[in-house]
């Protein structure tokens, strides 16, 4: 394996791991975005007359 191959298997490594991270990160701000929405939603459900 010569130097250019080996440095073209590190930056498909690096773009996978890049895209790794950016599908968790998409990931973890959806669920907060979930969670804030559902935490806004519980104050008008609790103060609604029942």
């Amino acid at each position: 394996m010569n130097r250019r191959e080996w440095a073209q298997d590190k930056s498909a490594l690096i773009n996978v791991v890049n895209e790794s991270v950016e599908c968790y990160k998409a990931l973890v701000i959806s669920d907060v975005t979930q969670k804030i929405d559902i935490v806004d939603k519980i104050p008008k459900f609790v103060s609604q007359p029942i």
